[in-house]
Order: structure tokens, then C-alpha cells, then sequence
């Protein structure tokens, strides 16, 4: 039973762009709501009006950000192939290494539970084929059946007899 998990070396321009504001955003409200900031100037109106329609689209920027990463609705990777697990066998960028000619396996996997939802983009492989040829990759887990059916797979391995190293990523 192969399973597909999409591969990225990188991150989309939005998620780059969103997060800059998200990083500047945050910290800057914290401290006018800690320091209870008025942003009233002695300028026109049109000036105060301004800043507080700047404050108001920042802040929900930052929020609408927040909440595509952690639902994963939007894809903030750009996908750059596919890491296919299976049984007896993998590919990945577009090799086939049959698991007992492999060298060394190492995953470390980000941890999911039922509460989570959205995309998992902090997993990594690397794999030396016979050749000491290393591959490495970074691959998506998308949903918890996803994750379920990544974890039959190394289950599987496991019983075959194949040695890898596994670890989960906290952070």
C-alpha cells in the first residue's frame, strides 16, 4: 500500500509576506495594549483615521494569517515532487531505493494528535541508497488519516526488519 506525500524545499511568497506582517503586527498591538497606546495625533483627522484603519487592517491580516496556517487551507509550500513509502521500497526524487539496499533511513516526524488539524511540514527524510548516494527531502502530512496511514507504513517496516531511525520533532 504506497502512500504519497507531497516534498518542499521551500515556502510560497504569501507565506513569507503574511508572516511579516504577523511578526510586526503582533508585538506592536501587545505593547499598545499593555502600555494603553491612543494613537491621536495633532494632525488632521484624516491622519488618526488612518492609523486606526492601518491598525484594523494589520490585525486582521495577522489574524486571517493565523488561521490558514493552522487549518492548512491554503498551502504555504511550493510542492516540488513526491515522497512515495511503501512496503519493501521508496522513491523519492524520483528514485526507487528498494528498503534492503538502503544504507540509512532517518525520519524525524512532527507529532500529530486528533486536535490538530491543518498540514504537518515539519517532517524530514534522509536516505542513503548502496551508492552512499544521501537523499534528503522535506514532506507534508496532511491529515490525520494521512498521519495514520504514514504510521501503518513504518509499522510495516518495523515487522519487515528494516532499520531506520525515528524522531519526533517538538518543535
Amino acid at each position: 500500500m504506497p502512500i504519497a506525500f507531497d516534498v518542499f524545499t521551500k515556502r510560497t511568497k504569501l507565506f513569507y509576506i503574511l508572516g511579516g506582517i504577523t511578526i510586526v503586527t503582533l508585538p506592536a498591538l501587545a505593547a499598545c495594549g499593555i502600555f494603553n497606546v491612543q494613537f491621536k495625533t495633532p494632525f488632521t483627522p484624516l491622519v488618526d483615521a488612518l492609523i486606526d484603519a492601518l491598525i484594523l487592517v494589520t490585525s486582521l491580516t495577522s489574524l486571517s494569517f493565523l488561521l490558514v496556517m493552522a487549518t492548512g487551507l491554503v498551502r504555504t509550500y511550493v510542492k516540488d515532487g513526491e515522497l512515495i513509502l511503501a512496503d519493501d521500497y521508496l522513491i523519492i526524487d524520483g528514485t526507487k531505493i528498494l528498503l534492503n539496499e538502503a544504507k540509512g533511513i532517518r525520519l524525524k516526524v512532527a507529532i500529530w494528535n486528533r486536535k490538530h488539524f491543518g498540514n504537518l511540514l515539519r517532517n524530514r527524510i534522509e536516505i542513503a541508497d548502496k551508492n552512499n548516494k544521501t537523499y534528503k527531502n522535506r514532506f507534508v502530512i496532511k491529515s490525520y488519516d494521512h498521519n495514520q496511514d504514514f504510521e501503518k507504513v513504518m509499522a510495516q517496516w518495523q515487522a519487515n526488519g528494516v532499520a531506520f531511525d525515528w524522531k519526533y520533532n517538538t518543535f
